[in-house]
């Protein structure tokens, strides 16, 4: 299930990239038709202005850009819920695997022991 939203989230985000690139390409275009429908020619290219204008080309590219962004956003939220909820499986094991070692170490030194004291009471009978 998670490689499949993976692999969605994944495909939203190149869809969005290109519409992206797409999106500046209409910005370009939209920019040199409103310059030609104006009028407006650049006389001095070293002065440089600023218009007060906003084209729709702007707010597209922003809004895909903001759009990525928040996608991006999401995925990786919950690859950090995964890793989270992987990281609390694995200290629940690890707490699980250091208690049967724990028990299987107290028995082994209780065979030690027995052994022990089996060779003892052999020893003090010679």
């Amino acid at each position: 299930m998670n490689t499949v939203i993976n692999s969605v989230a994944l495909l939203l985000l190149a869809i969005l990239a290109g519409s992206v690139f797409i999106a500046g390409v209409v910005m370009l275009i939209w920019g040199a038709v409103n310059k030609l429908i104006k009028g407006v020619v650049m006389e001095d290219k070293r002065n440089w202005h600023l218009e007060k204008s906003i084209s729709i080309g702007h707010i597209l590219t922003t809004v895909v850009v903001a759009g990525s962004l928040v996608t991006w956003l999401m995925h990786q939220e919950s690859r950090v819920a995964v890793l989270e909820s992987e990281n609390i499986h694995n200290l629940r094991f690890h707490t699980t695997m250091e208690t049967h070692l724990q028990n299987s170490l107290d028995k082994f030194d209780a065979a030690l022991i027995r052994i022990e004291t089996k060779l003892d009471t052999k020893a003090d009978k010679k």
